[in-house]
């Protein structure tokens, strides 16, 4: 799943509970909930090669696609903020949280991976206990990410108050 969606339900997390342990663990597990939807996916198996001029594309869109869910949330905090129960730590918190597994397998990938051995790393473990389709009609996938991203933004203003 792109990154946009996680970091928008995790800014949801966040705005809902008032525990920093649940956030984490809420928002962190929502990471793996969210990869069972059918989605689309960046074509990362470059990423898993040594360095090259092929690894500047994917990085490049998923920056971005982190930037505008960074965006969105620092958007939404904003109008927020005003609100008396509003915690910005714990805003961020589910942001870091939800993404932090994509994090884990990335620093897994530098690590080891591309040393050792290719069998897939810290996110096969969540695959391997909650199967997704591998193939997926592309524009389907768009739409579920899309509609996960919507209703975690509508949460924001509905959930916090």
């Amino acid at each position: 799943m792109i990154l946009t969606p996680h970091v928008l339900v995790g800014a949801a997390i966040g705005l809902k509970f008032k525990n920093p342990v649940l956030i984490f663990l809420t928002a962190f597990l929502s990471h793996f909930i969210l990869d069972t939807i059918p989605h689309t996916e960046y074509d990362i198996a470059v990423l898993k090669e040594k360095p090259s001029k092929k690894f500047i594309k994917p990085a490049i869109k998923i920056l971005i696609d982190l930037i505008i869910g960074l965006g969105i949330v620092f958007a939404a905090s904003r109008m927020l903020s005003r609100m008396e129960t509003f915690n910005i730590n714990n805003l961020y918190l589910g942001v870091f949280s939800a993404i932090l597994p994509d994090g884990l397998t990335v620093l897994y990938w530098l690590c080891w991976q591309m040393r050792k051995n290719k069998n897939g790393g810290f996110k096969k473990i969540a695959h391997f206990c909650i199967p997704h389709p591998k193939k997926i009609y592309h524009k389907f996938g768009i739409a579920t990410q899309f509609i996960i991203s919507l209703l975690a933004i509508l949460s924001f203003f509905y959930l916090s108050v």
